[in-house]
């Protein structure tokens, strides 16, 4: 703190706050393929001409997938303890072992284009675009957490929170079944997606702080909008009126 801070109205204080404990950004890994159904790909015949271009030696390439929502949550629970050599020339701790898992969904956005046998992509089958949903239940890997939250029992949970702007997902394979079977035809794209998730455990604290109540800031006084005046027309003032010769007598 500032020595020279001047504290001219300020007083003792006893607040009531949460302090943080322990606060940890982790994440679970997970892959789920996805299906679209023939009519989905693209519209119209798009599916039929992606099998073709397929057989004949080409590929889909240049696959850029994007998450665009979340219905999904996350809950931490203490599994337990352990206890801890830190390294640190103290005595080992005991933390708790947290547990996080997922519920609910994200839906996601894939972009690719089929390319030929040389590579290049095909002009009429460029910029397709699937949607899809990947289901968090039972396909994310959660790695217990080691956390200092030393009032938690087994069986407490622990404030969790997801993370979606720090989440990631990559597709990495792809299959197509071009058969005529309406319940296993379609696009398949595998993808490898890192859900990530905030822990923090807290607890209510008494603090004495030097304090003073808080004023209220000056309004913003708005702007007052001016009415301009607009200027009488006189789209004759070159012939009319008109000054006389001899209007420098007074005569008109």
């Amino acid at each position: 703190m500032d020595p020279n801070f001047d504290f001219t109205g300020y007083s003792p204080e006893c607040i009531d706050a949460m302090k943080v404990l322990d606060y940890v950004v982790t994440g679970g890994n997970g892959t789920a393929t996805v299906r679209t159904p023939p009519g989905q790909v693209g519209g119209g015949n798009v599916f039929n001409a992606i099998c073709d271009a397929v057989n004949q030696g080409g590929e889909i390439c240049n696959i850029e997938t994007t998450i665009t929502s979340f219905d999904a949550e996350c809950e931490a629970e203490v599994i337990g303890t352990e206890l801890v050599d830190l390294m640190d020339g103290e005595e080992p701790i005991e933390l708790q072992l947290v547990q996080v898992t997922k519920s609910g969904s994200f839906d996601v956005s894939t972009t690719f284009d089929v390319c030929d046998s040389n590579g290049e992509p095909i002009p009429d089958l460029e910029g397709i675009t699937v949607n899809g949903t990947i289901d968090l239940e039972n396909t994310v890997c959660e790695a217990p957490v080691l956390m200092c939250c030393p009032n938690a029992e087994v069986g407490d949970t622990i404030d969790c929170s997801i993370l979606e702007d720090s989440s990631t997902i990559s597709p990495v394979g792809t299959r197509l079944d071009c058969s005529d079977d309406p319940g296993q035809n379609g696009l398949f794209i595998t993808y490898l997606f890192t859900i990530c998730q905030a822990l923090q455990c807290s607890e209510e604290v008494k603090l004495e702080v030097m304090a003073r109540p808080c004023r209220p800031r000056r309004p913003i006084i708005r702007p007052t909008q001016e009415c301009i005046f607009e200027p009488m027309p006189n789209p004759c003032s070159r012939v009319f009126p008109t000054m006389h010769d001899n209007d420098n007598n007074g005569n008109w």
